[in-house]
């Protein structure tokens, strides 16, 4: 099973206001890394949409400043996911 992992790449995405998310994703994926799996970092807004079906594992982080309202990057993806009919 482990085997199996480490042969997965982590698909890391963050969506940041302030960098919090960033800093923590990069932090994930160094810690990924030093126990020996595949990683692959990127901010959502950077990652093409049509490749997202071929991901077999990917974690999100994302953060705000505590406004009520929607990052741009996120409010970007959501607006795509919806009118694809895909899930957010």
């Amino acid at each position: 099973m482990i085997a199996e992992a480490e042969q997965t790449t982590f698909h890391i995405f963050f969506g940041s206001q302030t960098g919090t998310a960033e800093q923590e994703a990069k932090l994930f994926e160094l810690q990924c890394r030093e126990r020996g799996f595949r990683t692959e970092t990127s901010a959502l807004d950077d990652y093409p949409l049509e490749k997202f079906p071929e991901i077999q594992l990917a974690i999100f982080f994302v953060s705000t400043t505590g406004s009520p309202s929607l990052s741009q990057a996120k409010a970007t993806r959501q607006k795509t996911w919806s009118g694809s009919g895909a899930s957010c």
